[in-house]
Order: structure tokens, then sequence, then C-alpha cells
């Protein structure tokens, strides 16, 4: 049974705008739908735990191997802000570029 529902999301998640636009043509009416695809964040561990190549090599094919979870490295975590903070005040003050 999971399977099927696990299967019927990717349907529905693949063809979404097409599903909508049958229901609408079979019921006549203009149907208000939206597809939310959530994501989950998990922030874990740091590059500097990573003995060897090899390890680096594995974190990223798990990391590239899930779909709607984005699997992040605390030191990339604290990068990625910084580079945001950046951003927003560049924007804010753009004299300081």
């Amino acid at each position: 049974m999971q399977f099927r529902r696990s299967y019927r999301l990717r349907n529905i998640n693949r063809k979404g705008a097409l599903l909508v636009e049958d229901l609408q043509r079979e019921r006549g009416v203009e149907i208000p739908f939206k597809i939310i695809k959530p994501r989950a964040f998990l922030i874990m561990g740091t590059s500097k735990q990573f003995t060897n190549k090899n390890m680096a090599d594995d974190f990223q094919v798990l990391r590239r191997s899930q779909k709607n979870i984005e699997i992040i490295l605390y030191d990339d975590f604290l990068k990625k802000l910084e580079n945001q903070k950046n951003k927003v005040f560049l924007v804010s003050n753009p004299e300081k570029k």
C-alpha cells in the first residue's frame, strides 16, 4: 500500500497540470489547485570530518540521491548564510560595493 501511495504522489507531482486540466474539463468549473513539493533540510556534520576523499565523494553521492531532502554540512550552511548576509548588506548599501 505504501508503494502505491508514493507512486501516486510522484505521478501527481509529474503530471499535476494535466490532472487539473482533466478535472476542470470533466466538471466544467475552474478548480483552484496548487501542488506543493515540500523540501526538508538536514544540517549535519562538517567537512573536517571527512578523513579522505572517498568519504567526501560518498557524501556527495548521498546528497545527490535525495529528491526532497537537501543535506547540508554545517560549515557549508554557515557559508551560505554569510553570502546571504553580504548580498542583503550590498543591496541595502549600494555605495559600499
